[in-house]
């Protein structure tokens, strides 16, 4: 693997309307989930890799004193390593407000990462094989392949059935060459286009998207039973924060599953 170094845009501006109820008003990436805030888990395990030099996380701009602390509170030696700054209204106007600020710094990195804070259970090694892709093209993205049926459908009528071969679900960490990403999401805001991930904005750019395959396990904690199941798996394997293993979807070796007898 390249030695060359990175950068990640941990994106944690998010509000989490749908967890709003359970949260208590609190952005569900602040929330806690086990030993750690839901950011903290996906950040340390950014801060940690070798290979990338710096890690922004967006907050919203009220929370950026909290994200502050607790990142001294958990992370003390990578203090020079992460840095908080305000989001925008939209994951696009952050993730954009992020590459701006590390465009601005003295060295800029030859890839950056793009990583929802609420996906806390990516690993080094999903960070490892984006890498090894990235070596050999422009942009990356995450996925795993469908596994229901997948249909069409027009207020609760179906139209269609659809070959659940040729989709994918989306996933982050995504990753670029850094100027590239940087330039696309300039022509996105020059252009007023607005997308919901990183690879879009790419491709609208006119570059090829190269797939890595992702894992069930990084999923994004978005409704209330999510944080359920991530509790069960952080309690059935022994997780701890910065210390998450498994290889991908389709190799879970490293795990012991209880059967019923």
């Amino acid at each position: 693997m390249s030695s060359i170094k990175s950068a990640a845009i941990l994106v944690a501006a998010g509000q989490g309307e749908r967890l709003a109820g359970f949260t208590g008003g609190i952005p569900k990436q602040f929330i806690q989930l086990s030993q750690a805030p839901l950011f903290i888990w996906s950040l340390t395990t950014l801060a940690k890799h070798a290979l990338i030099e710096h890690v922004l996380v967006t907050v919203p701009d009220e929370w950026q004193r909290r994200a502050a602390e607790l990142v001294a509170d958990f992370l003390p030696e990578f203090k020079n390593k992460i840095a908080i700054i305000a989001g925008g209204s939209t994951r696009q106007q952050s993730v954009y407000l992020a590459l701006e600020k590390l465009a601005s710094s003295e060295k800029r990195p030859s890839y950056v990462f793009v990583h929802d804070a609420v996906r806390p259970f990516v690993t080094s090694y999903i960070l490892d094989q984006i890498l090894k892709k990235l070596e050999e093209g422009n942009a990356v993205t995450l996925g795993i392949p469908l596994s229901d049926s997948i249909k069409e459908v027009n207020n609760n009528i179906v139209l269609e059935d659809l070959d659940r071969g040729k989709f994918i679900l989306v996933q982050t960490p995504q990753a670029a060459k850094f100027n590239l990403l940087l330039e696309a999401h300039r022509t996105a805001k020059l252009q007023q286009k607005e997308s919901t991930d990183d690879a879009s904005i790419i491709k609208a750019f006119g570059t090829t998207v190269t797939v890595v395959t992702g894992s069930k396990l990084n999923f994004k904690i978005t409704e209330p039973e999510d944080l359920l199941i991530a509790q069960a798996l952080i309690e059935h394997h022994n997780w701890s924060v910065g210390h998450i293993y498994y290889n991908s979807s389709n190799n879970l070796s490293a795990f012991s599953i209880k059967m019923m007898e």
